[in-house]
């Protein structure tokens, strides 16, 4: 992109300050930079989850980054670029058994702005196609419900704790949550998946009402 160097730049500059702080009119604000959603290569890391043991992974190309959950029976990932103000997904793709889906973005859909605060909320919407060419509305609302110490498999953390939600079409929103870490990223996440698509069938199947992933090592 023309951009990436003056990006790369900011990202640069943001992570040697992950939680700075400024006054605001209710007392200090705090701040959290890209550092606690990097976008690079990292090499698998092992996830427990009631889906099996699951790999973690994100490879970039060029631009582009891909971030992939891996587990015996559902194989689910983003594909995502950084911007000046946040990390945006471009496409989606599932694969449950020998059944897969794809899905584009008309229009880049913002995951995560940065810098976050404490008080951070945030709506992005575009139009969503499948692999048929079949397209609906989706829309993303997030917020930041604050930090929070954790304790996993691979260790006790400080996170950032947010929320998401994701409505598709008539579909039963898809909700969301993640733990964030410094230099790490995402460290725990839950989702309750709607019923639409393969998720649907796939949670209707198992009777998993909640899909959970808490790091074991990385």
């Amino acid at each position: 992109m023309h951009n990436f160097l003056s990006l790369l730049c900011l990202m640069i500059a943001l992570s040697f300050f992950p939680a700075s702080v400024a006054a605001g009119k209710s007392g200090p604000v705090k701040y959290f930079s890209y550092a606690y959603f990097p976008l690079k290569s990292i090499s698998p890391r092992v996830f427990d989850s009631n889906l099996g043991e699951t790999k973690y992974s994100m490879t970039q190309d060029g631009g582009l980054f891909k971030l992939v959950y891996d587990a015996p029976r559902i194989t689910y990932s983003q594909q995502m670029i950084a911007k000046s103000n946040g990390v945006y997904i471009v496409g989606t793709q599932n694969k449950i058994f020998l059944f897969g889906s794809k899905i584009t973005y008309k229009a880049p859909l913002l995951r995560i702005p940065f810098p976050l605060t404490t008080a951070s909320k945030w709506t992005s919407e575009t139009i969503e196609y499948d692999a048929d060419g079949n397209s609906n509305p989706v829309r993303l609302t997030g917020k930041v419900i604050g930090e929070e110490t954790i304790s996993t498999p691979a260790g006790t953390f400080t996170s950032l704790k947010i929320e998401l939600k994701i409505v598709s079409g008539q579909n039963k929103p898809t909700y969301l949550t993640e733990w964030l870490v410094k230099d790490i990223g995402v460290v725990k996440a839950e989702a309750v998946p709607g019923t639409g698509g393969l998720l649907g069938t796939f949670q209707k199947l198992f009777g998993l009402d909640k899909v959970y992933y808490t790091i074991k090592s990385f």
